[in-house]
């Protein structure tokens, strides 16, 4: 959202705001209780991301969208803090799990029928 500034009428104090574009002359009121009025300003430019060496890869990135590309083809991902870190490893540490599980399931079954005769399957299920 675009910050503005705004000019006391009263008083001569500015102030910064934040405000959507269509409503950027709704200024707000002064502490004093004056009316403000917007002041135009040059505008703010962010710079993209300051360039360094990826130390996944090793290549030079310059912008946000090449350090999403190289995050991807390292498979990494950006650093979202502790609490979302833990999740996310909770969540592949169940996912790994799983794979786990039906990856053995799977040969469980394999074997089952291939080593065993039929004799020997109905003598393990009781029948």
């Amino acid at each position: 959202m675009p910050t503005y500034v705004c000019e006391c009428q009263s008083c001569r104090t500015t102030q910064d705001y934040y405000r959507t574009v269509s409503e950027r002359h709704d200024t707000p009121k002064c502490e004093c209780g004056g009316e403000t009025k917007l002041v135009l300003m040059p505008t703010f430019v962010q710079d993209d991301i300051p360039e360094y060496i990826s130390t996944t890869t090793g290549r030079r990135i310059g912008s946000r969208k090449t350090r999403r590309d190289d995050l991807a083809r390292s498979g990494c991902r950006p650093w979202e803090g502790l609490a979302a870190e833990k999740q996310e490893a909770q969540r592949r540490t169940k996912y790994d799990e799983q794979r786990r599980d039906a990856k053995l399931e799977h040969t469980a079954r394999t074997l089952y029928h291939q080593k065993l005769t039929p004799q020997q399957r109905r003598e393990i299920e009781g029948r």
